[in-house]
């Protein structure tokens, strides 16, 4: 007999977790970690309640890939990925609660505080997805038997992990637009999960794995859709939500540029991603609540300071806003705050 625990949660009442999977997963000090990542950076400052983690998301994916799979096995046709879906049942569930693992303190934002430093910094330009590229390190570190799949999840197109953990319909986006929903006290990500996972298979295209859905169910598929549409338009790219995001980022640029000249900063060889000197102990502790911290503690512009800690709005009046050119608005003048050669990059 298999013995698990269950979870309370918000979204899905109950998630089973097998202890296996909670003594090697759930509990490790980093799965822990993510209690302290928030979940969408700054949009608690719009929506006081979005103060959820990557934690209960990742939890929440996994169990939305644990449904899936269920399905899956029972409905899909090509006798091929029916055995691969039920022999990599395990690996599934695995990757479920560990794609976000590499996530840095408030999320998405500290990669767009990479990008701005990127301006001045040659050794960060081109960096992309860096979550992606420090959670294939963890994996292969402290999971090893999931590094292999785990890279198929983001360096790979068309296969039973990237369809299931990285494409535009899959179990990653269905927990988080119900979960930040909820948490944002609005309407605009609800759809109905049991609805979504009855109408979605996995076929053969050109020898390739592919998502589809039953005709039957278009109308649900455009529902999920358009559900993605406004928590984008509504809540994620929300203006003053991009702006404290801008902020943040902005805050944390100017901590990289300032660590990135002490050689011997072990912060300063994660930022920078040195395999050979990554330190996980250090990662460790890269949370929040020290990204906070620091940036209290730190010599950054005071602005920055007091928008971040005490939510001066005024500062909105040298921030750029979303596609403002493109709905009219005229351009906003960021020279008093901020270097103008970051116009472009915050902007976008």
């Amino acid at each position: 007999m298999i013995m698990s625990k269950r979870i309370r949660d918000v979204i899905h009442e109950y998630i089973e977790v097998p202890d296996t999977i909670i003594n090697n997963i759930v509990d490790s000090p980093t799965f822990q970690r993510l209690r302290f990542v928030i979940q969408n950076g700054m949009a608690f400052e719009v929506y006081p309640n979005m103060r959820h983690t990557r934690f209960e998301h990742s939890l929440g994916t996994y169990n939305v890939m644990k449904k899936a799979i269920s399905i899956l096995a029972e409905k899909v046709e090509d006798k091929d990925i029916k055995d691969l879906i039920i022999n990599n049942s395990e690996g599934l569930q695995a990757l479920a609660l560990l794609h976000d693992i590499g996530h840095y303190p408030f999320s998405h934002t500290f990669e767009m505080g990479i990008k701005i430093a990127s301006v001045d910094m040659k050794e960060l330009q081109g960096l992309s997805k860096y979550h992606e590229k420090v959670g294939l390190f963890v994996v292969r570190s402290l999971f090893p038997k999931y590094a292999d799949d785990f890279d198929k999840i983001y360096n790979s197109k068309d296969n039973l992990y990237s369809e299931l953990l990285n494409n535009n319909i899959d179990v990653d986006r269905m927990d988080y637009l119900l979960r930040d929903s909820y948490y944002s006290g609005t309407p605009y990500g609800n759809f109905s999960l049991e609805r979504m996972l009855s109408i979605m298979t996995l076929v053969k295209d050109t020898g390739k794995i592919k998502s589809a859905f039953l005709e039957k169910g278009i109308s649900d598929l455009e529902h999920f859709l358009l559900a993605r549409y406004y928590m984008y338009d509504q809540i994620y790219h929300h203006r003053v939500v991009e702006g404290f995001n801008a902020i943040m980022a902005t805050a944390i640029s100017q901590l990289i540029i300032s660590t990135s000249s002490q050689q011997n900063s072990s912060v300063s060889k994660i930022i920078f991603f040195q395999e050979s000197e990554f330190n996980l102990d250090i990662f460790l502790n890269l949370t929040d609540y020290w990204l906070l911290s620091t940036i209290k503690s730190s010599n950054i512009n005071e602005c920055l300071k007091e928008a971040i800690f005490n939510r001066r709005k005024y500062i909105f009046n040298e921030i750029p806003l979303r596609y403002a050119e493109e709905r009219g608005m005229d351009k906003i003048d960021v020279t008093r705050l901020l270097e103008s050669k970051l116009y472009n990059v915050i902007k976008q």
